[in-house]
């Protein structure tokens, strides 16, 4: 694989995206400095702890943040599907950003109760978006739409007059999907759209939303706090901590060889169904305060292999082989101008990582390849 960029068809792509929050002790950067880019037909998937700035991002993405929030930088450049020219989401007018929304870019909210009006039925709500961003078609073409919608999402055409607070949860994840894929958008956005339910409904709405995008073709943006989720259905995944993108990589090398300490530890905390059991060992620490970020790598205070250099020296995006132009990460552990010696053979198990980095993470320190994290097992 050479340096040349893998991405080639993309339909959405953030720059260097800045977010902040207004507070009364000044700034706080909720988005610190983000570029992505997500191809056309994928499902993109974005995890870290809550507070990380998953859904902020989301909200940037489709102009949806309220104040405080204030995007101070960066442009959110999205891809028509006719090859035109890229359109700038944040120079959007109203008139533009309201037609741009559901016909373009949809998103599915975390809560579905929430999302949906309660003292409207199903149908009413799909009708209204349809009716919104297309006058022509007729109430009787609005009518089979919502029908065959209702049907892409697994439930019966004879539920569109139920109100939300009929339907069970499941049923209305569903419902708010088919709201969004009501015009056809090239990408959606699903933020944690699967919090509040249970593992089999969970395993359904998963199921149903993979099938929808292979039959359909959008792109997706799967946001959640469950690591093991955007594994299975991923074709390429970001973490996230304190506002940045500490490791960006296709599902299978993040899987079999995850490079940042964060995405270890967000991957061991989880059991696996097979093999020997064995203690599992969370993240030490919480999430930093982003009014008071400390000095340096602000993952450093919970890295068991943190040394001199992630204490001072704020780390930034990189590729750790410049022949692999799909994996980066923000580590100094890959760093050559900040590369450590090899760690000890253990690790003090106090730290509450104790086997979560082993001896043999490191590669051969002769060869010319960046440190890695050992291998999943």
């Amino acid at each position: 694989m050479g340096n040349e960029p893998v991405q080639t068809n993309p339909v959405l792509e953030v720059r260097q995206l800045i977010v902040d929050y207004v507070s009364t002790t000044g700034l706080v950067h909720a988005v610190d400095n983000i570029s992505c880019t997500i191809q056309r037909g994928e499902i993109f998937g974005l995890a870290g702890e809550s507070g990380s700035g998953k859904s902020t991002l989301a909200f940037a993405i489709a102009r949806l943040l309220k104040f405080p929030a204030q995007i101070a930088q960066g442009e959110i450049l999205y891809y028509p599907r006719d090859g035109a020219r890229p359109i700038n989401i944040l120079e959007l007018g109203p008139r533009a950003l309201r037609q741009f929304r559901w016909s373009e870019l949809a998103i599915v909210f975390q809560s579905a109760m929430n999302a949906l009006n309660p003292v409207m039925d199903i149908a009413t709500q799909i009708d209204d978006v349809i009716r919104a961003h297309d006058p022509h078609m007729s109430r009787a073409q609005r009518r089979d739409r919502a029908a065959e919608l209702m049907r892409l999402v697994g439930i019966a055409p004879d539920r569109l007059r139920s109100f939300p607070h009929q339907l069970s949860g499941g049923m209305r994840q569903r419902a708010v999907i088919a709201l969004a894929l009501a015009l056809h958008p090239d990408l959606i956005i699903m933020d944690e759209p699967t919090t509040a339910l249970d593992v089999v409904v969970q395993r359904e709405i998963l199921n149903e939303v993979r099938a929808l995008q292979q039959h359909m073709g959008f792109a997706v943006i799967f946001i959640t706090h469950d690591l093991s989720l955007l594994l299975e259905i991923s074709q390429h995944l970001a973490i996230m901590y304190a506002g940045r993108m500490v490791e960006l990589a296709p599902q299978a090398a993040l899987f079999t060889q995850p490079l940042h300490p964060y995405a270890y530890g967000l991957l061991h905390a989880f059991p696996s169904l097979y093999g020997a059991r064995k203690v599992m060992l969370g993240i030490p620490g919480h999430p930093p305060d982003l009014r008071q970020l400390p000095a340096g790598c602000p993952f450093a205070p919970r890295c068991a292999w943190a040394f001199g250099a992630c204490r001072s020296i704020t780390p930034r995006l990189r590729q750790p082989d410049p022949a692999v132009s799909e994996r980066q990460v923000a580590c100094h552990l890959y760093d050559p101008a900040h590369h450590p010696a090899p760690p000890p053979a253990s690790v003090d198990p106090a730290l509450a990582a104790g086997d979560l980095l082993a001896a043999d993470h490191l590669l051969d320190t002769a060869a010319p390849h960046p440190t890695r994290l050992e291998p999943i097992s």
